[in-house]
């Protein structure tokens, strides 16, 4: 399966000129190599859209997930470096997108 019905809405959204933020979580070692970002950026921007918010991974969800006796998936991971995420937001503001570090 993939993004199809994601791509359909936020077109849908944008051609009526609703207002759409565009986030993304930055996930190490999920989606923060140099094509993911490069396909995401085009995506927006082929909508239209000129900012992005990237929202750095981050671990507040684990407790969550341990009190409610669920597997979090991604326990293992580690949060991405400052460092990696000025990478990441240099690499999608190569595509003409003004990018907003949240979190």
């Amino acid at each position: 399966m993939g993004h199809e019905r994601i791509h359909q809405n936020a077109a849908f959204l944008m051609e009526r000129r609703a207002p759409v933020q565009f986030r993304m979580p930055l996930v190490p070692g999920l989606n923060d190599d140099a094509e993911h970002l490069a396909q995401v950026a085009r995506f927006v921007r082929g909508l239209g859209a000129t900012e992005l918010r990237l929202l750095p991974y981050h671990r507040l969800y684990l407790e969550k997930y341990t009190a409610l006796g669920l597997e979090a998936p991604l326990r293992g991971t580690e949060p991405p470096s400052a460092e990696r995420v000025r990478w990441a937001a240099a690499q999608l503001g190569r595509h003409d997108l003004t990018v907003v570090v949240e979190g």
